[in-house]
């Protein structure tokens, strides 16, 4: 029981934080000209939007845990056997290398080659911690290999979530409770507290981050966020759940990223497009034709992770089946998402989607404005269709 009052207060400290810090970052990104703004092509919002976002719910995770976590004790009675301080400082620098990289390229566009190798070190943090893949038994080379691919696919995932107004930060919510509820069944502390903190801290974000948006995640959000998570479930032990449930629960925590980046590169494939270039098919953007509103977005699809992390957590005791029956819930919602109705390029936007250069390396629009927020759910307002484009420079490799 005091370990849940404890888990509980830190997901308090980490809202409380984030909904304390995140106006006043917007505040001073507003005045120093840090700020999204639209360009009269893709990036269509109607003012500028502050970003700095990232850094707010940075803080938020940090604020929480040192409060929350008992550094020193290498050894704590409650959890000896779980609790080792090298792995969580590994895990927060990792998170703090994310972050910093992801505010080098919403200040001053990193190239694809320079993210990449920034998101390397912040994994090679946490193989040397010992933070890697352990669910199946294989040699360390491919532990290192498959637990790195791991962290980047779900960093960059989140990332590409990342499109409008308080989805991902709706969607990593949902998944942080989720590890948080999974530390707390299997006596894990410290996955406990480190997914309350992020919880608290992404759900913070939506005091500004709901739309209307008066401040964005940016990069440095969205990379800290997805990696963190991606560590997480490095880190979880799933006991209980067969063979086939070690592998699909972590992937069920990711469910809806993973099946943004799935549908999204299958429906750029399926019309001809360059998969690695932006495009209208994003989750969000179908759901904004089927008629769901800027607010309706994010709560659909933070209620859809809740069932695939609720699932996850049924599975690990309830054996195969269960199990099996989530993976293919999630195969058929990718397939209903591929074929749900998105703005078709045509004439000269497939050709300026299909020729247009990386948005990873057009600057960012730095200047002064007290104008409101934009009045769009969109990352980057609404074209005359009703359609959101995806910000010009908001993936951390080009999506």
């Amino acid at each position: 029981m005091l370990e849940v009052v404890r888990v509980a207060v830190t997901f308090v400290l980490g809202l409380g934080a984030c909904l304390y810090l995140a106006p006043r970052l917007a505040e001073a990104a507003r005045r120093y000209g840090i700020v999204d703004a639209p360009d009269g092509s893709l990036k269509t919002q109607d003012a500028p939007v502050a970003y700095l976002g990232g850094l707010a719910v940075y803080i938020a995770v940090l604020l929480s845990l040192a409060l929350a976590l008992p550094f020193g004790e290498a050894q704590p009675a409650e959890s000896p056997d779980l609790f080792r301080d090298p792995q969580v400082l590994a895990m927060l620098l990792a998170g703090t290398l994310f972050m910093s990289l992801g505010l080098l390229d919403d200040l001053s566009r990193l190239s694809v080659r320079d993210k990449l190798l920034g998101q390397f070190l912040a994994v090679a943090v946490l193989l040397k911690a010992g933070v890697s893949i352990q669910l199946v038994e294989m040699q360390e080379p491919v532990q290192w290999a498959l637990s790195a691919l791991w962290i980047l696919a779900c960093a960059n995932a989140v990332n590409l979530l990342d499109v409008h107004d308080g989805l991902a930060v709706t969607v990593a919510g949902v998944s942080s409770l989720g590890f948080a509820v999974l530390g707390l069944s299997t006596g894990d502390l410290r996955m406990a507290l480190i997914g309350a903190a992020l919880a608290g801290a992404c759900w913070g974000f939506l005091g500004v981050n709901r739309a209307p948006a008066q401040q964005y995640l940016g990069d440095c959000g969205s990379l800290f966020i997805g990696g963190l998570l991606g560590m997480l479930a490095l880190m979880g032990r799933y006991d209980g759940g067969s063979g086939l449930g070690r592998l699909i629960a972590p992937i069920a925590f990711m469910a809806l990223p993973f099946a943004e980046v799935a549908q999204l590169i299958l429906a750029r494939l399926r019309l001809g497009l360059n998969p690695f270039r932006g495009s209208r098919h994003h989750i969000a953007h179908r759901l904004g034709v089927l008629g769901l509103s800027a607010k309706q977005v994010p709560l659909l699809c933070g209620l859809i992770q809740l069932g695939f992390v609720g699932g996850a957590l049924f599975g690990l005791r309830h054996g195969a089946k269960a199990e099996l029956a989530l993976a293919v819930t999630w195969v058929v919602a990718c397939g209903v998402l591929l074929f749900l109705p998105a703005e078709e390029p045509k004439g000269d936007d497939r050709e300026q989607e299909s020729q247009a250069g990386d948005p990873g390396e057009q600057p960012i629009g730095v200047i002064e404005d007290d104008r409101p927020p934009a009045q769009s759910g969109f990352k980057a307002g609404k074209d005359p269709g009703g359609i959101g484009r995806p910000t010009a420079n908001h993936h951390a490799l080009g999506f």
